[in-house]
């Protein structure tokens, strides 16, 4: 996936800001100063990898899955480590091939901010984390638009530094 990372992200996460932390076999693992950038660069790597794939027709398909949350992280060396971490990595594993998943902390910072339509899943339980977790599907459809936008009940906002990190699907 190092060529995958290269081809596809490598410029994208640097223009939207963002800093690879590692690449581990079929993942990557990402940090953004900007919730909004980092769900603006999950879309347009989705978008071209599903355009790419369109292009190819029955031939070899590259699909990512994406996990984004806003939430504390510990610093190890160049690791990042931490619930916030465990998060995105639990809801990337929940998201469809060429989907993202985003927590109810990302919801709120972006929902009024980008021009996309989120569906509501509810509160996941995750391997590892005690909470359930409220998870929001992007609509990576432009007919779909912020008018599917779906709140939950309890929006409110949280601060840290997030992550974003995808895998490759097949």
């Amino acid at each position: 996936t190092e060529s995958h990372t290269s081809r596809i992200g490598r410029h994208r996460i640097a223009r939207h800001r963002g800093r690879l932390i590692k690449s581990t076999g079929d993942g990557v693992l990402v940090e953004f100063a900007s919730v909004v950038d980092a769900l603006g660069c999950a879309v347009e790597v989705q978008r071209t990898i599903a355009q790419r794939n369109a292009e190819r027709g029955a031939g070899p398909r590259c699909e990512f899955r994406v996990g984004i949350n806003l939430g504390d992280v510990l610093v190890d060396g160049s690791d990042l480590l931490g619930d916030g971490v465990n998060v995105a990595a639990r809801l990337q594993t929940l998201a469809d091939p060429g989907g993202i998943l985003i927590s109810g902390p990302v919801f709120d910072q972006v929902r009024d901010k980008l021009s996309l339509g989120f569906d509501y899943l509810g509160p996941q339980e995750v391997k590892n984390i005690a909470a359930e977790v409220p998870a929001y599907r992007v609509l990576l459809d432009s007919r779909s638009g912020p008018s599917r936008t779906a709140p939950r009940p309890d929006a409110r906002q949280s601060n840290g530094p997030w992550q974003w990190l995808s895998s490759h699907t097949g």
